[in-house]
């Protein structure tokens, strides 16, 4: 049974971050109207910045590029538009972090780490929790990682929906 319960919650995870484009949220570069609040980063600015699968294009304003070469882990921040190595398309961090709980309650924690309780999945004891802008979202993973109650955490990271040929 607990077997399941586990591999239905990690289906449900897989298929979440889609949820944002199905509700007629747009990418950063989709709105053409905004005023971009982002730092172009020239190419090969940042030595090895990958993300598994993805290449920053640009970073939340404030964050200074130069700094992360020297770091020895690269941080993630909310609000970095990427772009998928392989297909080329766009990609946001969305500072939106999937939660698996065990015993924990998602509004204490949100509030214990500043984050905002997105949605609640309350029959599969999973949780979107929202971080602002420019937070280090591999920092905050690993934070809740170590919570009591806590059984994982995932990063959301938004791209487009393949459209057919």
């Amino acid at each position: 049974m607990k077997t399941l319960t586990l591999s239905i919650a990690v289906t449900s995870l897989l298929s979440i971050p889609a949820l944002a484009q199905q509700h007629g949220k747009l990418l950063p570069h989709q709105n053409a109207n905004k005023v971009s609040p982002f730092q172009a980063i020239q190419p090969g600015a940042i030595k090895g910045a990958d993300y598994k699968g993805y290449k920053f294009t640009r970073l939340p304003m404030g964050v200074d590029a130069s700094t992360l070469n020297n770091a020895n882990e690269k941080p993630l921040f909310a609000g970095t538009e990427m772009v998928n190595t392989i297909t080329g398309k766009p990609a946001y961090v969305s500072g939106v972090i999937s939660v698996v709980l065990t015993q924990a309650d998602p509004d204490e924690i949100a509030a214990q780490l500043g984050l905002v309780v997105d949605k609640r999945y309350d029959r599969m004891n999973v949780a979107l929790l929202r971080a602002p802008e420019g937070t280090d979202m591999l920092a905050l993973k690993q934070q809740l990682k170590h919570m009591q109650g806590v059984s994982g955490a995932d990063i959301e990271v938004v791209e487009e929906l393949r459209q057919p040929d």
